[in-house]
């Protein structure tokens, strides 16, 4: 399902770095909401150890998570993110979106590569417990990104969705050249977040999705390219019951 409804409930109070707008010039589209601030990980939670298994040589990484919503659901959560190109799989539709929903993307990107991402949210819950029809998480591939398949528009286009059980593929533009200058793809946000109240204390479980097991498995070409996507290797979570995520907010 594709909704554009927007979604009354907040993000996490930072979304521990999950932003909710698109990062291109304010004012330029309809994701015009104020970012949340960026919080840089601490070491006073520590994700699970990243995984060594070999990655398709098209891939940058993948990051992984299982949600366990309070009735008892469980799902595996995955975002697998494509070294970035000169073009996607499908040109035509993922610029029409882009410049459907962010406007000013152009100006952002002059001349601008593109990754790729697929989420696969796979049902994992046992007997008697279900996810029903709402997103089970927020997904972040911040700067420009668009996105199709089984998601829900959270606050903004041009921004982060909820994803529900099956797939939804997402595209954002990234700056050509060094990966960790501004708008490279290790300047990217990725990874998962649960929406809750802004008052709630994400050191506690609470009547909201929780996660475990929160992990990312590094290519080498992104450890060979990317001084910052090799640190993610030993990041960690401020909230890691509420948040896996990776990389940095892009500030416009």
């Amino acid at each position: 399902m594709n909704s554009h409804r927007r979604t009354p409930i907040s993000l996490l109070l930072v979304l521990c770095m999950v932003p909710l707008t698109a990062c291109v010039p304010p004012g330029s589209g309809p994701s015009a909401s104020p970012s949340p601030s960026q919080q840089t990980p601490s070491p006073s939670a520590t994700s699970a150890p990243p995984t060594q298994n070999a990655l398709d040589p098209d891939i940058l990484f993948r990051i992984s998570v299982t949600a366990h919503d309070p009735n008892g659901a469980v799902a595996d959560l995955v975002q697998t993110v494509y070294k970035p190109q000169s073009t996607t799989s499908n040109m035509a539709a993922d610029l029409a979106e882009l410049d459907n929903q962010c406007t000013g993307w152009q100006s952002a990107y002059p001349n601008p590569q593109y990754v790729e991402t697929e989420i696969d949210v796979t049902d994992q819950s046992p007997a008697g417990a279900s996810w029903g029809s709402g997103p089970v998480a927020i997904v972040s591939m911040d700067g420009a990104p668009v996105f199709s398949g089984n998601f829900t528009t959270f606050q903004a286009y041009c921004a982060s969705v909820g994803v529900m059980l099956g797939n939804t593929h997402g595209i954002t533009p990234v700056a050509s050249g060094n990966p960790d200058a501004i708008r490279g793809w290790a300047q990217v946000l990725y990874g998962f977040g649960v929406a809750t109240d802004p008052q709630f204390d994400l050191t506690t479980v609470g009547p909201y999705v929780t996660f475990t097991d929160c992990q990312i498995e590094l290519s080498q070409f992104a450890i060979d390219n990317s001084a910052v996507a090799a640190s993610w290797a030993g990041a960690t979570q401020t909230y890691p019951l509420y948040v896996c995520s990776f990389g940095e907010a892009i500030t416009p």
